[in-house]
């Protein structure tokens, strides 16, 4: 507000403090209508014009802002009156501002910014499995990680999302069958032939070695070293481990061999298997679902997938399934056969198939998926 008491002098201040003290630091339009003798008094004393045809907008106007009446040609306010005029309008905007963003964030997305060593790592939007945190932790520190869990649960993903928060080179194998996968070669002229896991040791990078469980266990006593000291030899010679090296091994079972589910797996050595931090994995009902996008679809299979467990049956019905299936489903796709396309033919018998369906209303799912679909549709 404009400072009268500086601007019209000594001889009138004592005037000028007593339209203060009736009018107060910021009058409404009302206020001034009651006090309009006041502001006249004010303006007359600034000598503003023909006092007596001033609207009473315009005598608020010179209580506000001072003779000039708000014309910006004719500013007399100093610098820290207008600072302080600006300091007001842009708390109050950032005010506004910090609204809206709150109702954004509620509806459009989630960002996730993870802090290593005082150092923030945005992961934007990506969905993160229950277990990220326990994988990060251990990879944080160099422990390295054995990630065991059905299939389709997110351990590669998992991996991916880990490399990325600690700012590290992402390598990734299947199963080994030879230890020179991952160790190298000499060629035929004599020259060593690197690999990732060669280049991660030496140089720092996270390395995922997938389908652990489903290697030769053999090759796999070649890693003991490289997991276990701080140095390892290659067919290069000795080659000190760097201080960001890490490995994360994916497996379906614990390394004691096949299961009823995952018949291609082999025992590992106990003295592999000692160099990890175990982490378990089961399905993220509530990543499955933000995943797929289709909820009557995920209730569906994950419906199915209860009534599997329930019966002891031997089939695998994973994440993929809700994930894949939305997406049929949102090109229009038949809900029935995209079950066909994503559960039932992959080798489901007729009476399995008809022991899981006896415990899931069908009609209803078919329902809330069709209804499901159509508002899509019709919301473009």
């Amino acid at each position: 507000m404009f400072d009268h008491l500086s601007t019209l002098g000594h001889a009138h201040q004592s005037r000028v403090q007593r339209i203060y003290d009736q009018l107060g630091n910021d009058p409404s339009l009302k206020a001034c209508e009651a006090n309009k003798t006041l502001l006249r008094q004010l303006a007359t004393l600034h000598k503003v014009g023909t006092v007596a045809s001033l609207t009473i907008e315009e005598l608020r106007a010179v209580y506000l802002y001072g003779p000039t009446m708000n014309k910006p040609d004719q500013a007399t306010l100093d610098t820290e009156q207008m600072k302080a005029i600006t300091d007001d309008a842009v708390q109050q905007l950032n005010a506004t501002l910090d609204d809206i963003r709150s109702e954004i964030g509620k509806t459009v997305r989630v960002e996730h910014v993870i802090k290593i060593n005082d150092t923030d790592v945005d992961l934007g939007e990506a969905h993160l499995h229950e277990c990220f945190d326990d994988v990060l932790d251990c990879c944080a520190i160099r422990e390295n990680v054995y990630m065991v869990g059905p299939a389709g649960s997110g351990k590669t993903t998992i991996a991916s999302q880990v490399a990325q928060a600690l700012g590290l080179d992402f390598y990734c194998y299947g199963a080994i069958s030879q230890a020179f996968e991952f160790l190298g070669y000499y060629d035929a002229n004599g020259k060593y032939v690197e690999t990732d896991f060669y280049r991660a040791f030496k140089h720092g990078g996270l390395v995922l070695m997938d389908e652990m469980d489903a290697s030769n266990p053999n090759a796999l006593l070649a890693l003991n070293a490289a997991l276990a000291n701080d140095f390892a030899s290659f067919p290069c010679g000795v080659v000190d481990k760097h201080e960001d090296f890490v490995v994360i091994a994916s497996a379906n079972t614990f390394g004691h061999g096949a299961s009823a589910q995952y018949v291609g797996r082999n025992p590992m050595d106990a003295a592999t298997l000692d160099r990890f931090c175990n982490v378990l994995m089961g399905y993220d009902y509530d990543l499955e679902r933000k995943l797929a996008g289709n909820d009557a679809w995920v209730d569906m299979v994950q419906g199915i997938r209860e009534a599997i467990a329930h019966h002891k049956m031997r089939y695998v019905v994973s994440p993929r399934a809700s994930i894949k299936g939305a997406r049929l489903l949102s090109i229009g796709k038949d809900p029935a056969k995209v079950l066909d396309l994503v559960i039932w033919n992959k080798g489901f018998t007729e009476t399995d198939k008809a022991k899981v369906c006896a415990e899931l209303d069908l009609d209803k799912l078919y329902g809330a998926i069709h209804k499901l679909v159509t508002e899509r549709q019709a919301n473009g």
